[in-house]
């Protein structure tokens, strides 16, 4: 569809579309959203049942209140990039591919009965704002501050120091990704 809206924009002569002509380009175009989407399906969800690959798509969707939202569109540009997504409307046809829970429940409630469609930033802010109220950041700040070493130590009696250590560690790098911009940094963790 961009190539054939830059044919037109670069007619010296307007031209009129037939019938024909207009539904090939949709058709096309149609049928590459297919297709990109169909790529990003594949490498987002599981393939098939396997533990492994479910939990993958598990770790790398965006379930709502136990998620930070960045990190997980962090994860899903990603992907969008591998794959050729640039464009902003293919990733909001997609969108749902990073959705789990009630993320993806409240995303059909936003979206049923839709005139117009949102766009990619609409539908992030959109998430963003419903799910990480100022209490949701206070709590991932509390939770960040209040974990310690001996805490992870007495909530795992059997394991050594040093896998509490590793443990502690995964807890704060995982809580620092809600934390606000200026405490995302490694220098926070010192």
């Amino acid at each position: 569809m961009n190539k054939a809206l830059v044919a037109c924009l670069g007619e010296s002569e307007p031209h009129e579309w037939t019938r024909e002509e207009a539904i090939a380009v949709q058709n096309h175009t149609g049928l590459l959203l297919h297709t990109l989407l169909q790529k990003l399906r594949n490498n987002w969800k599981p393939y098939s049942g396997d533990k492994d690959q479910s939990e993958q798509h598990d770790t790398n969707s965006y379930g709502g209140n136990t998620d930070c939202f960045e990190y997980k569109l962090n994860i899903f540009n990603m992907y969008c990039s591998q794959l050729n997504f640039s464009n902003d409307e293919i990733k909001a046809k997609a969108f749902t591919q990073m959705l789990k829970g009630i993320a993806f429940q409240f995303y059909i409630t936003i979206t049923t009965n839709q005139v117009i469609v949102p766009t990619f930033v609409q539908l992030c802010d959109v998430i963003r704002s419903y799910f990480e109220t100022n209490e949701w950041k206070r709590a991932r700040l509390t939770e960040f501050n209040s974990t310690t070493l001996k805490k992870v130590n007495s909530n795992n009696p059997t394991k050594s120091l040093k896998d509490c250590m590793d443990l502690l560690v995964d807890k704060l790098q995982q809580l620092q990704l809600g934390l606000s911009a200026p405490f995302r940094t490694d220098s926070h963790l010192h």
